[in-house]
């Protein structure tokens, strides 16, 4: 069996960005590193727990990051 030391990153792709990025922040504690955005919208979050960062994203297109 393969010993995982680290996790470094993480990409989730959702349906509701703003419930997914609550879930993360509200209940996980985690923080907000920075948007992404498309159209003036953020399309996209970086979140951080430690040392480890996820992405969560909407399931379409790329993203300018703020």
């Amino acid at each position: 069996m393969i010993e995982v030391k680290q996790l470094a990153h993480v990409c989730i792709f959702a349906d509701d960005l703003e419930v997914t990025r609550s879930f993360y922040r509200d209940v996980l504690g985690m923080d907000t590193q920075f948007n992404f955005l498309r159209d003036g919208k953020i399309f996209s979050t970086s979140i951080a727990a430690a040392a480890a960062t996820s992405r969560c994203s909407r399931k379409t297109g790329p993203a300018i990051a703020t």
